[in-house]
């Protein structure tokens, strides 16, 4: 076996609340060993690139930008990456989006007057919502219960109607399930405002990133040691510090450090050969998620934009088609459109397991939906994927325990599953950023300046962006294609 030089931190997935971690230990000259499961860097943000055209590329996972994504701006700026124009969606299967277009001019604007009362109000909890997160408090019992339920209680339905192109859509849950707190969290006080706003001038209030989501990771993952395809055998813990033995392409190996982050959902945690505390185990059994099914495909006849199937949002719809994206702007292209097909499925729990597989029978079902969309005349579905862990879920009460025992066993836990966590690519950023400095390195995380805030929107809305891939057709056929 192996014995690799000892570091000042292990950290264990390589994802963006990894990274994060990683970045700000690196900025304090403190030294990194980064274990990744997988053959890239990212997590979700994972990016597929046509193999008949390397220019040609569509998400995996995350794929937009928006203008309070804070330190993953500021990342994109410090490696010198382009923005990438984003499509327009086809939102005429969502009721927001039919009900607004149906209204007369002045009806739009008594509309608009509501829904700028709903952000207001929605702001006034998000900020409440944020002391009591920051001073590491309970919630009333409003915060805790169903997103869909909250807002019915407060007169948000504008805002909930909404949140079907921003939660459910993009894989966090039904409106009825996923909690109001989280909604708080990945909202915050400006999301809504950053949305609309930019659209009222006429500009983009979302972006993407030129080559995809995953260029960011890797330009971010190249400052750092990061050892992929391993397999961790055992994790000790002690008075002495942290062990880890894994095996990689280099064979058995070992390595110490004096701290442990723990990047990944406690749903893997079992499987590290690593004895759990009492509050680790509890995170464990108590733990919600979602596999979230994905498949890559090629679209005839489809149109350049994005697509929302209201259906595949609502709970009569799981286990069926929800969401299209594309960042493929050709004209026509004789072989397809390439594109990504998104499906939700119901909560995960340790006594309730979906175990989702693309089964030929589950392949044909997802093709004759495709085939239902407008404009589609054929489908290939070229490769299919189940994220196994998406939006890790802690109750709140289970939060504030496990960030109580934040370094008690030398370990920082980092991810959508702590307090002050989310799926969303931002949140757990951010997330991650403070919890190293606060717990880690003893360093009271600073609030953004103005001057701050003030450069990265000139970054993202004055900086050039590139138009989607509009390049060739492809003439050869896929000899892979699962349909």
């Amino acid at each position: 076996m192996k014995i690799l030089n000892k570091v000042d931190t292990i950290i264990i997935g390589a994802g963006p609340s990894g990274l994060s971690a990683a970045n700000v230990l690196k900025k304090h000259e403190k030294s990194v060993f980064i274990l990744e499961k997988e053959a890239q860097a990212g997590g979700k943000c994972h990016t597929f690139t046509d193999p008949l055209d390397k220019n040609n590329k569509t998400e995996w996972g995350a794929a937009l930008i928006a203008p309070n994504y804070g330190k993953v701006i500021d990342k994109m700026q410090e490696k010198r990456l382009a923005w990438e124009q984003v499509l327009p969606s086809d939102l005429s299967t969502v009721p927001f989006d039919k009900n607004l277009s149906q209204m007369s001019l002045l009806e739009k604007g008594f509309w608009g007057v509501k829904f700028a009362n709903e952000i207001l109000v929605f702001a006034q909890h998000a900020k409440r919502y944020q002391q009591l997160r920051d001073k590491h408090l309970d919630l009333p019992e409003d915060y805790k219960i169903a997103f869909r339920d909250f807002a019915k209680k407060f007169n948000l339905e504008k805002i909930n109607e909404f949140s079907y192109l921003f939660v459910p859509a993009f894989g966090y849950g039904l409106m009825e399930e996923c909690p109001a707190y989280a909604v708080l969290e990945y909202y915050g006080t400006m999301t809504l405002p950053d949305l609309i706003i930019p659209k009222l001038f006429g500009m983009q209030g979302l972006r993407g990133v030129k080559n995809g989501f995953q260029e960011l990771m890797e330009a971010t993952a190249a400052d750092f040691n990061i050892s992929y395809n391993s397999s961790i055998q055992s994790i000790i813990r002690n008075d002495k510090g942290i062990t880890v033995i894994f095996e990689s392409d280099d064979g058995l190996q070992s390595i110490s450090a004096n701290s442990l982050v723990l990047a990944i959902s406690p749903l893997h945690w079992p499987s590290l050969g690593m004895k759990l505390t009492e509050t680790e185990q509890k995170c464990v059994d108590n733990l919600s998620w979602y596999q979230y099914p994905v498949a890559v495909v090629k679209l005839h006849g489809y149109p350049a934009n994005h697509y929302y199937e209201y259906e595949g949002l609502t709970a009569a719809g799981l286990e069926h088609l929800a969401l299209i994206t594309t960042r493929d702007n050709r004209d026509n292209p004789q072989d397809g459109r390439l594109c990504t097909a998104y499906i939700n499925l119901k909560l995960s729990q340790q006594n309730t397991r979906t175990d989702f597989v693309f089964t030929p029978e589950k392949i044909k079902q997802l093709k004759a939906e495709l085939m239902k969309v407008p404009g589609v005349t054929d489908v290939d579905i070229l490769e299919t994927k189940v994220w196994k862990d998406y939006m890790s879920t802690l109750p709140w009460e289970l939060r504030l325990e496990l960030d109580k025992n934040q370094m008690h066993a030398q370990t920082l836990y980092v991810g959508p599953y702590t307090l002050g966590g989310f799926e969303d690519v931002a949140c757990v950023w951010e997330q991650s950023h403070k919890a190293t400095k606060e717990y880690l390195l003893h360093k009271q995380p600073k609030p953004s300046s103005l001057r701050k805030e003030v450069n990265r929107n000139l970054f993202f809305f004055t900086s050039e962006y590139q138009k989607p891939y509009d390049g060739r057709d492809i003439t050869a056929t896929y000899h892979h294609s699962l349909s």
